[in-house]
């Protein structure tokens, strides 16, 4: 297995997906640019790209607009995805609603992660609703 060096844009990168989970590299450039001024977009996607084949990071769903996002919780989970406000949520369904989706759909076999689309309480609660 070929090592990596772990430049201070690899750290950094890296710890900005661990604090802030459900984000683009667009948005992790944005961030970081403060500290590191020289840092590029393709330096970025370089690091997630390599975070993702190496299982540091996930794929998380694309944004409305078809933005990657990555996932640092590893474990198997769903999300919650508001189309209002297009935040990400990690979500955990029980065993006996995944049991009742694969009998309405005649005993196919969900074998992967599920995203349910809908409006958050954040957005309901400030009437943003669009």
């Amino acid at each position: 297995m070929l090592k990596t060096r772990q430049t201070k844009y690899t750290k950094a990168v890296e710890k900005y997906f661990i604090k802030y989970n459900h984000t683009s590299n667009h948005q992790a450039l944005d961030y970081l640019k403060d500290w590191y001024p020289n840092l590029t977009a393709t330096t970025v996607h370089r690091i997630t790209e390599r975070m993702v084949k190496n299982h540091g990071l996930k794929l998380a769903p694309l944004t409305i607009n078809q933005v990657k996002r990555f996932d640092s919780n590893l474990t198997i989970h769903d999300h919650f995805h508001c189309r209002n406000c297009d935040s990400l949520r990690d979500i955990n369904l029980p065993d006996r609603i995944i049991i009742e989706l694969e009998t309405l759909l005649n005993g196919c076999r969900l074998t992967g992660s599920l995203t349910i689309s809908g409006v958050c309480q954040k957005c309901i609660k400030n009437k943003e609703v669009v």
